[in-house]
């Protein structure tokens, strides 16, 4: 079942609108949260601004909490601020309406002679699908809801996932790439031996000091 955690009756705001402020709670965050690496050591908070507007509800206002995650490079934890914005228009869906009785089946009578059959038009309202409008971002924040009351849960679930950085990266980090060391100038002469070959090096000045 569908949490309820935060819920206004429709019937509030019939004076005006409605200022609200609700607390993330533990219980509710770990819920909205579920599926994700994201941690949080507090509640949060929530503030909105509720009002009827025409026939639809508008809310509008900011969630608030802090979660970590971690670090996509290190995997050390890393605090994140999730501020999302929410505004939302909210139409009410209709009831749906009782059957209507079925009517009595008129028969169809033969054409006259001589008469051609019209055309089949297209039904009253009928829209093809590639005639839709596209949606737009803007679109993104209509929704709806049903019955007397406004449950806010399910979208303030939705804005708090939206804010989650896909790729969480630590504020100290050098953001660009790392400069290589650059080798130290030779030096005139003769070459360093390698320390690895040091004994075959020794083996070889005795050598050539026996030969002489």
């Amino acid at each position: 079942m569908a949490s309820r955690n935060y819920v206004v009756p429709i019937r509030d705001l019939d004076d005006g609108p409605k200022n609200v402020e609700f607390e993330l709670e533990d219980a509710f965050l770990r819920s909205a949260l579920d599926g994700t690496e994201a941690t949080w050591s507090g509640p949060g908070s929530l503030k909105l601004e509720i009002a009827k507007v025409g026939g639809q509800v508008m809310v509008r206002g900011r969630a608030s909490v802090d979660v970590t995650l971690p670090c996509a490079r290190t995997l050390e934890p890393v605090i994140v601020p999730l501020r999302p914005e929410i505004f939302l228009m909210l139409t009410k869906v209709s009831e749906p309406a009782a059957p209507a009785r079925p009517k009595a089946r008129k028969s169809r009578r033969a054409p006259k002679a001589g008469a051609a059959e019209k055309p089949a038009g297209k039904k009253k309202g009928y829209q093809p699908w590639e005639d839709d409008p596209e949606l737009g971002d803007d679109d993104a924040s209509f929704d709806t809801f049903e019955g007397e009351e406004l449950v806010l849960d399910p979208f303030v679930r939705e804005f708090l996932l939206l804010d989650l950085p896909m790729v969480p990266v630590s504020s100290d980090l050098p953001t660009g790439a790392i400069p290589a060391i650059p080798r130290p100038p030779a030096e005139s002469g003769e070459k360093p031996v390698d320390p690895r070959l040091a004994p075959l090096a020794a083996i070889a000045a005795r050598m050539r000091k026996d030969d002489q």
